[in-house]
């Protein structure tokens, strides 16, 4: 009777055990390998998310539709007008509508220490996933003491202590104001926010020459949005400066990763051949050391194809023991550095799909470098191993 896959894999790590430290110098070189082949994965899958993350804080996420709009009080006008419109577009789809609007000429004083104010206003936060560190975000309504959001920066240089005021022009007064939340905008800058209609409301109409509208629509298509916002500020008369334009979750430091990926990647698949290879030396001379076991195994009824098994699979566990240390190698190292290059809210997990590559090559440089040794195994002479 034949021996069943499983058996011959039973044999075969049996096998491997009487001769470990063979074995295990047979997987080193493999172990560096598929070690750097999976932190370089792990890692650029990290470094993406990085890219992405910081694209989303500072543009938008993914299948937003964004636009220039000509500042001054019509260009601003028209810009709420097409917010704030409760049917245009739908929101009941899912669709986001917000608009940002920076060179308002108003900053926060702290103490002589001023930061510029950006109105917004809309379903910012929906586009923009900004991280709520501290409090929340500020009221619409006309309240007495108007609320502002700052972001880390900002609230570093803005505790002084002082009372914090709103200055519209030079040399004024100011309106007080209150910080009702710290965010995690993605800026280096510090930056104070404020709801356009509380702005208005204490400073009179803004000036603002620089306003972004931003759509997304609810299908998350740039298409559906880009054809979202052109709708929306034709009905509006909102004076776009510029063609509408999806952004771009993958800016230009993604081509650039890709280059430095594909490079380490390279260095990481030589290494991975030079243990093939070691694996391979090794291989051939333990066929010539079994020589009169794989004979007898022929002689009491094992097949070719029986032997070259057992000595593919011998390697592929090999390739497979290499690939897995070397897996919890990266997966071990991770954990601490994502411990200090991400905050604890948008901590990545170890990516699945570089364990599952890791472990692929693994299993490959095993099936290539067991591959010659079994067909050499394979066609051992019975008779001339039995007779010497």
């Amino acid at each position: 009777m034949r021996p069943r896959i499983g058996t011959l894999l039973t044999i075969s790590a049996r096998q491997l055990r009487t001769r470990l430290g063979r074995s295990a110098l047979a997987g080193i070189s493999l172990v560096i390998g598929v070690l750097a082949i999976t932190a370089i994965e792990a890692t650029a899958g990290a470094a993406r998310q990085i890219i992405i993350n910081q694209s989303e804080l500072t543009t938008g996420r993914a299948g937003t539709a964004w636009a220039s709009v000509r500042g001054g009080p019509l260009g601003t006008q028209a810009t709420l007008d097409g917010v704030n419109d409760p049917i245009s577009p739908d929101r009941a789809d899912g669709t986001a509508v917000a608009a940002i609007g920076r060179d308002t000429g108003a900053t926060i004083d702290a103490g002589g220490r001023r930061v510029g104010l950006i109105a917004y206003a809309g379903a910012l936060r929906t586009i923009r996933p900004w991280d709520t560190v501290a409090g929340g975000w500020p009221s619409t309504e006309a309240i007495v003491v108007p609320e502002i959001l700052v972001n880390e920066e900002a609230a570093r240089q803005l505790t002084t202590g002082q009372p914090l005021r709103l200055s519209v022009a030079k040399g004024d007064v100011g309106t007080p104001v209150r910080v009702r939340g710290t965010v995690r905008d993605g800026e280096f800058e510090a930056r104070a926010y404020m709801p356009w209609q509380a702005l208005a409301a204490h400073a009179g109409s803004s000036q603002s020459t620089t306003i972004t509208l931003l759509v997304r629509d609810g299908s998350g298509r740039p298409t559906d949005s880009v054809a979202r916002l052109d709708a929306l500020a034709s009905r509006h008369q909102i004076p776009l400066d510029g063609a509408v334009e999806p952004v771009r979750s993958d800016p230009g430091l993604g081509g650039t990763l890709r280059t430095i990926r594909i490079g380490f990647l390279i260095v990481g698949v030589i290494t991975v051949l030079v243990g093939v290879m070691g694996m391979l030396n090794i291989g051939l001379a333990t066929i010539r050391e079994r020589a009169e076991e794989l004979a007898l195994r022929r002689s009491l009824g094992a097949t070719r194809r029986d032997i070259a098994l057992l000595v593919l699979f011998e390697a592929v566990l090999v390739g497979l023991a290499g690939a897995v240390s070397a897996v919890a190698i990266a997966a071990g190292l991770f954990a601490p550095l994502a411990a200090r290059l991400f905050p604890a809210d948008s901590r990545p997990a170890f990516p699945l799909g570089a364990a599952l590559i890791g472990i692929a090559v693994g299993a490959l440089a095993g099936l290539l470098g067991g591959l010659i040794p079994a067909i050499r195994a394979a066609r051992l002479p019975i008779a001339a191993v039995m007779r010497a």
